[in-house]
């Protein structure tokens, strides 16, 4: 299995200065995917390196399930390695997603149900950002 930040902050408990930094490395290509993300690093907000810190690092085997259709969301999925496969009733066949791909950001803004299903095909990692922590995040900077 490939060691996350969170897997190198436990063996070492490196200071928040360099956790950010580090987690901006590994992790700031991904997140410039959603326009949001584009903007708000491009004029420097505060809240920038704070961001690194609601993202959390995930890896799994093929075939597993990462949420269920129906459920309620508290995390949007950006993919950094590897496919999955959405699928839902809304859809005529299932979507494969990959690198860069993000769903369910909706939770970012509020509440949010799933309307399909995300299985893994392949080995893959992908980044949670949790809809509430980014939602604090925001208020406390205005």
């Amino acid at each position: 299995q490939v060691p996350t930040l969170l897997d190198v902050n436990k063996s070492f408990a490196l200071p928040t200065d360099l956790q950010i930094v580090l987690c901006q490395e590994l992790y700031l290509k991904h997140l410039l995917q959603l326009p949001i993300f584009r903007k708000m690093l491009s004029v420097r907000h505060p809240e920038t390196g704070e961001l690194c810190t609601i993202l959390e690092d995930r890896c799994a085997v093929p075939s597993q399930e990462v949420f269920a259709a129906g459920a309620e969301a508290h995390f949007a999925v950006c993919m950094m390695s590897g496919k999955m496969m959405y699928n839902s009733i809304l859809l005529m066949e299932p979507v494969q997603v990959g690198l860069g791909d993000w769903l369910s950001e909706q939770v970012m803004w509020g509440a949010w149900s799933r309307c399909g299903s995300l299985t893994t095909t392949s080995t893959c990692r992908w980044l949670e950002m949790s809809g509430k922590s980014f939602r604090e995040l925001f208020q406390r900077h205005g």
